[in-house]
């Protein structure tokens, strides 16, 4: 099938504008208010096949069959969290403008929240949103979670297990995630 480069279509978009905030608690949080927790864990079967490698002697055939049958156990959780991110990436290209926060997700694994971020699929979300033309990237030092929104202030004081935002000097109050997002 030829396809003329110089020819784009052009998406229907919906006309409105979409904040993300990536979390370890809930994955990811928009800003109307819609939480999505994405997690594969692994499988009762992959956790058999590594007790089982642990057993066996190194330089063994059966040793070598077994660690195949682990790649392909891994290879199956790295196609769900393909799919599951290429449906994320599709419904957010409705959108005119995708806002989000230039995380560091490799900070999140050294400071102990490894697994959380292996076992999902926000490093794949985040590398396909970069590459959409409809993206807006915030700076990762800008105090998404802290600033309030109605009247400007910055609180140090919010903690990590503060769930609810309530800024002292306006009174509003929101859920913290979708305060960020």
């Amino acid at each position: 099938c030829y396809e003329d480069k110089n020819f784009k279509k052009k998406t229907n978009t919906n006309g409105k504008t979409i904040g993300i905030d990536f979390g370890c608690q809930t994955s990811l949080t928009y800003s109307d208010g819609t939480k999505q927790n994405i997690s594969f864990e692994e499988s009762d079967r992959l956790k058999i096949l590594q007790r089982k490698l642990s057993k066996k002697t190194k330089r063994s055939n059966r040793r070598d069959k077994l660690i195949r049958k682990i790649g392909k156990q891994y290879q199956h959780m790295t196609n769900k969290k393909i799919d599951i991110s290429n449906k994320i990436v599709h419904e957010l290209k409705k959108y005119d403008k995708v806002i989000i926060q230039d995380e560091q997700l490799s900070k999140w694994m050294k400071i102990g929240h490894g697994k959380k971020i292996s076992h999902g699929c926000l490093g794949l979300i985040k590398s396909k949103l970069m590459k959409m033309d409809n993206i807006v990237v915030l700076d990762k030092y800008i105090p998404t979670t802290k600033l309030c929104t109605s009247c400007g202030n910055v609180h140090d004081t919010l903690t990590q297990y503060d769930r609810i935002f309530i800024c002292p000097k306006c009174g509003s109050t929101m859920d913290r995630d979708v305060h960020a997002a």
